[in-house]
């Protein structure tokens, strides 16, 4: 079954899978990470399951990753001044 992850939501979990298959486990399929990755996104809050417009499970970015990401993006912008 293919995942189904909106845009925001699979950056951070590919930025995660390379970061796992470089230090952890380089011959990890990327579907078992990607589920392994999600799993402990939903366990943090920060991604939950919803069903696309077809009935589809897809996964998304909660409101708490979004702020997450907000908040590293300001931090970002105050480091460079």
């Amino acid at each position: 079954m293919k995942i189904r992850i909106e845009k925001t939501l699979a950056f951070w979990v590919d930025a995660e899978i390379n970061g796992i298959q470089i230090i952890q486990d380089p011959d990890a399929s990327r579907e078992e990470l990607t589920r392994a990755v999600l799993n402990e996104f939903e366990e943090n809050g920060y991604a939950r399951r919803t069903l696309d417009k077809k009935g589809r499970i897809i996964w998304q970015a909660t409101p708490a990753m979004q702020d997450y990401l907000k908040d590293c993006e300001l931090d970002a912008a105050d480091d460079w001044h």
